[in-house]
């Protein structure tokens, strides 16, 4: 009896591509004395560090050749096997930390990506030779990062200022859909970076590139063959059957050359949105004998994928709930404060274990019981309280923002990282995250102000913006005059509102005690004493905080014979701009819009008269998006100045740069003006 070979195709399958592409320009250990003499970047002279060359090659294995009919174990199935191979200068000791080799390996339930081999080794000249340091394999050290991923970490020995480093490694996973995208763009520049992927034809995968720096790419399509065993038995007798499977393959090798460092400025949420890259997401596959298998479908499918992986298509089972949501319903007099009875219920009785995911880690009663949880398991419990009480309450999945933007035209699970929770009310959406206490409805932490989240909700999907109505509100007033040893001794007082309130309850939390944190105030502001301190709405959350207290500044005043000099705004005048850039070519994200008000009145001492007081401005962007007010005026024996800072976009282009540069840059000079007195 002769069995075919073809429907067990899909379940057996080899490229003939049995070594690696040779795409990388030298051999490792080919280590050059003039490499390791030179001792500035060729296209940075400010580098610390610099990729020599940076080369990878992804290819599909199968490394069973022989199939048998009792053998559907877990050696079988397709292997992603991913090699890099990369050789970088130290050029000083600020750069050291590049030879602390991380690799994330994937894991999901008992399957786990694997580091099938690595090889490392540090260069440096002794006596005029080149000296290699090789990395002993046993010191590898694996570890649990998240639910998800471990990390193989090997700290690089001998590594000196003018050392290269030279590490070559090889991932194998059975995941097949996680094709990794390649980097070609990091916070060090890079000489050259080549990535090689070869594709069998029963793959298709989407590749993008991204980034601002020119990608070449070249392909070309090759023929392959293998040879597949199938082997059986039967009362018979155990037989053999051999088949040649003809099949191509299509090889993209992409090619980047002297790719500057990213340089990463103020008011960016990630670089990952923005490096240079090539991107892959599996589109379908089709395999001999079988169906078209669809990953990349809609959005509306990823949402049935993630209730069916959750057990959630139906309801959320939080029966242990009950109790509680028969007081919340019992106390509460409309649909809205069941909600805040409810976020406050769950926020205040878990514990974040500062796990992201948008899976559950335990059942809803086992990590309630625990009162400690992931994000998932916490606001979870929280939908699921919601809908017990009969309100019309989602999950959310979102991508944080380091994790990077979901991209909305490639429909995947996998981008997301994170959930919050959603409640519908007369037409209006509120969202919460149960795992920050110190929040309050529709205020979510600033991990989260990433763009947009999916509800999950049977039917057509639906986005919800994460950044709506996100805003930081301050109003600081000063009240000061100068002794007759010229020290400022005055009130500070402030309100602040929305996340300028979320960032002050955290602060001051964070300290054991309300003592300590002024402590700190005067630590980080010498010459400021701070004492009778009132602080209000720290525990009230619906209210602003309100703060008072007594201050004297030391180091407020400059003397230049009958001249005193001083700064209005004290500690409150910005330091320096945020923006330092010369040229920005990615975009400037603020997380939330912007109210800062800052009065100051200050008493003119006796026997002294204003020479000349900062002048009134009033600057705008071109866009009128943001507005910088400064006023001064004397009034009687006082000085008046008002400092006004608005700002109501959140996204501004790198063509919008050197103007926002510009502003921010007049705005630091502008508040750090002296007021000149003149003794009489």
């Amino acid at each position: 009896m002769k069995k075919s070979l073809l429907p067990a195709f899909m379940l057996a399958f080899v490229t003939c591509c049995g070594i690696f592409a040779q795409n990388s320009p030298s051999k490792f250990g080919n280590v050059g004395k003039e490499e390791l003499e030179q001792n500035v970047c060729p296209i940075d002279s400010n580098a610390h560090a610099y990729f020599i060359f940076n080369c990878g090659l992804s290819r599909f294995t199968y490394p069973q050749t022989h199939v048998r009919d009792n053998d559907a174990g877990e050696n079988q199935g397709f292997v992603l096997e991913t090699t890099k191979h990369f050789r970088i200068k130290i050029l000083d000791e600020s750069a050291f930390d590049w030879a602390n080799i991380e690799i994330p390996l994937y894991v999901s339930g008992k399957k786990k990506e694997k580091l099938s081999s690595f090889k490392a080794s540090t260069f440096n000249i002794n006596n005029g030779k080149v000296e290699e340091t090789k990395f002993n394999k046993g010191n590898l050290i694996f570890e649990s990062t998240s639910e998800n991923w471990e990390t193989a970490k090997a700290p690089l020995p001998n590594v000196k200022k003018g050392s290269i480093i030279e590490v070559v490694y090889t991932v194998t996973s059975v995941f097949f859909y996680n094709l990794d995208k390649w980097n070609f763009q990091y916070s060090i520049p890079v000489l050259f970076s080549d990535f090689e992927v070869e594709i069998p034809e029963y793959f298709n995968f989407h590749q993008n590139i991204a980034g601002y720096y020119a990608i070449d790419r070249k392909t070309e399509r090759k023929n392959e063959s293998l040879d597949l065993t199938y082997h059986w038995q039967d009362f018979n007798g155990r037989y053999s059957n051999t088949q040649r499977i003809n099949f191509y393959v299509d090889i993209s090798e992409y090619t980047g050359r002297n790719i500057p460092a990213f340089k990463e400025d103020s008011y960016l949420k990630t670089p990952k949105n923005y490096l240079s890259a090539v991107e892959f997401e599996l589109a379908y596959t089709k395999f001999p004998n079988s169906t078209l298998k669809y990953y990349t479908t809609s959005w509306e499918n990823v949402i049935e994928q993630y209730l069916k992986y959750n057990d959630l298509e139906n309801s959320i089972k939080v029966g242990f709930l009950d109790d509680i949501a028969k007081e919340i319903n019992n106390k509460a007099k409309n649909p809205y404060s069941k909600m805040e009875l409810a976020f406050y219920n769950i926020a205040n009785h878990y514990k974040w274990n500062e796990k992201n995911s948008i899976f559950t880690s335990k059942g809803f009663k086992d990590s309630y019981t625990n009162a400690t949880g992931n994000c998932a398991d916490i606001n979870l419990c929280l939908v699921g309280l919601l809908q017990k009480l009969g309100l019309e309450a989602y999950p959310v999945i979102l991508s944080t923002q380091n994790n990077g933007f979901i991209k909305q035209t490639h429909p995947s699970l996998s981008d997301f990282n994170y959930l919050v929770a959603l409640a519908k009310i007369d037409g209006n959406d509120y969202l919460m995250d149960a795992t920050e206490p110190l929040s309050i409805i529709n205020q979510l932490p600033v991990r989260c102000l990433n763009d947009k989240g999916l509800i999950v909700k049977k039917g057509q999907a639906n986005w919800v913006d994460m950044l709506k109505d996100a805003s930081y509100k301050s109003q600081i007033i000063l009240t000061y005059e100068l002794d007759e040893n010229l020290e400022a001794k005055g009130t500070y007082s402030s309100i602040l509102n929305n996340y300028a309130a979320l960032e002050i309850r955290k602060n001051i939390k964070s300290y054991t005690s309300n003592d300590e944190y002024f402590k700190e105030i005067a630590k980080n502001n010498p010459g400021i004493e701070t004492n009778e301190y009132q602080i209000e709405g720290l525990d009230s959350l619906n209210i602003p905080v309100q703060m008072k207290f007594d201050f004297s500044y030391n180091n407020a005043v400059e003397q230049a014979g009958d001249l005193i000099m001083l700064k209005p705004l004290l500690f409150e005048a910005m330091k320096q701009s945020p923006f330092k850039l010369s040229e920005r070519t990615y975009p400037v994200e603020f997380n939330y819009q912007n109210k800062d008000k800052t009065t100051c009145q200050i008493k003119i001492p006796n026997g002294y008269a204003v020479e000349s007081l900062p002048s009134s401005i009033n600057l705008t962007l071109p866009d009128k998006s943001a507005q910088f007010l400064f006023f001064t005026s004397i009034k009687d024996d006082y000085i008046l100045i008002v400092s006004n800072y608005t700002r109501n976009k959140l996204l501004y282009l790198p063509e919008e740069y050197e103007a926002l540069k510009e502003f921010f840059r007049n705005m630091v000079v502008k508040q750090n003006e002296k007021i000149v007195l003149k003794k009489l």
